[in-house]
């Protein structure tokens, strides 16, 4: 089976959470949806539109998308500030747990 992906912009009916932020997508709020197929198995995910862009950004000419946590914020924190505060408050209440 090939590889294949779609993406397109939603308004949000209900609550959702964003897959690299980990915080409440908003009812109401815009975000990105996308869908497809790697490595044989289906795929979805949903993403506040920023934390999309700083992801595409930070996976930018790598081989292999980057799912951690080593986001270099300081550098990003200009330029999505919002995904950004997301990010650290997921990292600070995992780490009060």
């Amino acid at each position: 089976m090939g590889e294949f992906s779609r993406h397109e912009v939603r308004k949000a009916r209900k609550p959702h959470r964003c897959w690299i932020c980990g915080r409440h997508i908003a009812l109401g709020e815009s975000y990105l949806y996308g869908s497809g197929v790697f490595d044989g198995m289906w795929w979805r995910d949903k993403s506040h539109e920023d934390c999309a862009d700083m992801h595409a950004h930070h996976n930018e000419g790598r081989e292999v998308d980057d799912q951690c946590d080593d986001y270099y914020l300081d550098e990003y924190r200009g330029r999505w500030p919002h995904a950004v505060c997301r990010i650290e408050l997921r990292q600070q209440l995992r780490d009060m747990k």
